[in-house]
């Protein structure tokens, strides 16, 4: 007697292929983001038990360098006190916040304008090539070059602004390239 051997695999689920899995948030960005929060947290905490300044104390306006008592005197810096903390955490874990959330908000943006951009440009070629539309290159190239002058002075005013505080544009600068990364 022979018997016949069946050499079909039998059917299952694995021919259809499985859908790629989505892309989470890297480790690196997770620990960005709980440092981050520590920090935001750690400056809540300090500016909570933060003891009160002492009556009669105030900045005068060359800053916390020169403190001034209630008759107009000058308070040695070593007589001040320590500088708060608080500040500087809560600046720092906040623009890492604010920037991650400009860069994924940022890549989101180009994402679909990029698709936006690709059709219209598409569109304009297409009726170009057919004569429906005429492109003045002279007006363009002249509004180019005024976009150009407008951006470099918006660029020159925004990194005046990052670089106002160091610690604060740095850990921006970081929360912005990993916001942009993650979208």
């Amino acid at each position: 007697m022979a018997t016949s051997v069946d050499l079909q695999p039998p059917p299952s689920s694995a021919s259809a292929p499985d859908p790629a899995p989505k892309r989470g948030m890297s480790r690196a960005t997770k620990i960005l983001i709980g440092v981050a929060a520590l920090l935001l947290v750690a400056g809540i905490v300090l500016k909570l038990v933060e003891p009160p300044k002492p009556e009669g104390l105030t900045a005068s306006s060359a800053g916390a360098a020169s403190l001034v008592d209630g008759q107009g005197n000058p308070i040695p810096a070593a007589d001040a006190g320590p500088e708060p903390w608080a500040p500087g955490f809560l600046k720092m874990g906040f623009s890492f916040f604010v920037c991650f959330a400009i860069g994924y908000a940022a890549r989101k943006f180009l994402k679909i304008g990029l698709v936006f951009f690709g059709m219209l440009f598409a569109f304009l070629f297409l009726a170009s090539y057919l004569g429906y539309v005429t492109v003045n290159t002279e007006a363009m190239s002249g509004d180019w070059d005024k976009f150009i002058d407008n951006a470099k002075t918006q660029f020159d005013t925004f990194k005046a602004f990052l670089t106002g505080s160091l610690p604060a544009a740095g850990l921006g600068a970081l929360g912005l390239y990993a916001g942009f990364r993650q979208g």
